[in-house]
């Protein structure tokens, strides 16, 4: 089972009280960079059997709107 953001008030709400472990940029691997924030959920939520879950930072090609949050794994 996966885990889908779609940055509703309902799907952010896995971040509620989350401790932000690593923040940074990374080689995408197609020539650009990725933003990745890695976190570990509250006390008691497990997320695809897991405690910490891995964030990309993304906006679409254009770069417009405020920007989005995918849960890409643990």
């Amino acid at each position: 089972m996966s885990y889908e953001v779609e940055n509703t008030a309902e799907d952010l709400e896995i971040l509620e009280k989350a401790r932000i472990d690593y923040i940074g940029i990374e080689p995408d691997g197609f020539g650009s960079d990725k933003i990745l924030m890695r976190v570990t959920f509250r006390p008691g939520l497990i997320v695809n059997e897991c405690r910490t879950g891995t964030f990309e930072v993304w906006q679409d090609v254009e770069g417009n709107g405020p920007g989005y949050l995918s849960y890409v794994g643990d």
